[in-house]
């Protein structure tokens, strides 16, 4: 899947192999910052997804409306 965890550490994986060839200094540090920015990318994605699972898994006729009636009853 296209803009997966999985590819977003494969690209950081990526970043970190260039870094390792890249001759000049400055080059390699913003090939690791990159990494790192495709790693927290991942994170990201991936708590993304578990709140669209927990999301999805609410049954809107009942849960949802629960919800929201115990958060304003408080």
């Amino acid at each position: 899947m296209l803009g997966s965890s999985q590819q977003c550490r494969l690209n950081a994986v990526y970043c970190l192999a260039l870094a390792e060839q890249a001759t000049e200094t400055q080059s390699r540090q913003d090939l690791i910052v990159l990494a790192d920015t495709w790693k927290r990318l991942a994170a990201e994605r991936e708590s993304d997804d578990a709140l669209l699972q927990t999301m999805s898994e609410i049954e809107l006729n009942e849960g949802l409306p629960l919800t929201l009636n115990s958060r304003s009853a408080a």
